[in-house]
Parts: structure tokens; sequence; C-alpha cells
């Protein structure tokens, strides 16, 4: 059997045989971790006053319904962290977890949202980004790239 080359992270080039990389993989796919996949079902906007109330519901694949809320000051620049918070309360993650950024980056001829996503726990902090195709409407997209930062912590 030949030899594949594979790319390690620090550069270096190494060769491993076809018939290892098979019982690599095999082992490999074995051990992951099964996690539910979620989606936006729906979601609703009230403005109270000087405050935006915001409320969404998730559908995971296997039909199982969570929700979430938020709420704060009703600007438009407020509204699509206000989106991404209730999506963080739906999960009810035990570590406080701060929506820091959301940008539209236009990448290959296509728009895709970016959320950068915090994660505080035991004074330690550490971060994720999340992204989605920018397809509907931008806030069911900032809704889809919070759920991209949140895989791997959501189970």
């Amino acid at each position: 059997m030949g030899k594949i080359p594979v790319i390690k992270r620090s550069g270096e080039v190494v060769y491993i045989d076809q018939s290892s990389l098979k019982i690599f993989s095999r082992d490999f796919s074995t051990s992951q971790r099964v996690e539910k996949s979620f989606y936006l079902d729906s979601f609703k906007i009230e403005s109270r006053g000087k405050k935006y109330h915001v409320e969404i519901v998730l559908k995971s694949s296997d039909g199982e319904k969570i929700s979430g809320r938020s709420e704060g000051a009703g600007t438009e620049k407020n509204l699509p962290k206000l989106v991404g918070e209730a999506v963080v309360d739906a999960f009810n993650i035990e570590e406080d977890i701060s929506i820091d950024d959301i940008r539209t980056v236009s990448l290959a001829g296509k728009e895709f949202v970016f959320v950068h996503v915090t994660f505080f726990r035991d004074g330690k902090e550490r971060w994720k980004i999340g992204i989605s195709l920018l397809e509907k409407d931008f806030l069911s997209s900032v809704i889809s790239s919070v759920i991209d930062a949140l895989s791997g912590i959501v189970q």
C-alpha cells in the first residue's frame, strides 16, 4: 500500500501508511461524541418602551424544542446581540457567556455572519467564533452563528 502525506500543525510533513490510516479513522469515528443539532423554529421581537424583548424557539433534529429570552436597550445596533443572548439563554449553559462582536464578512463572493463569543468559567476566559452563511435574513443568520459557536459546549 502507498503512503499518504499528512501535514502536522507545526508544518512538518509525515507519511502514513494507508492501512494505518484506515485503522486510525475507524477508531476515531467510533469514539466521537454525538451531539444534537439545533435550528431556528421561530423568534419574536417586541418593542417595550425603550427596550427590545426577544424570544426564540430552537428545535433539535429529534424534535426537542427549547426557548430563550433576552431584553435590553431598544437600539438597532443592540438587537443582534440580544438575539444572540436569547440563543445562549435557550441552552441554559453553566458558564457566563458574552456575545462580544457580530460582523458580516464577504468571502469568495458570499456573505457570512461571524459571531465572537467569550466563555468565562472558574476565573478562566476562552472564546469561539461561530459562522453561518447569510441566507434568509441577518438576524436568522446571527442565531445560526451563535448555535455554531456553542457547538461542542452544548450536549
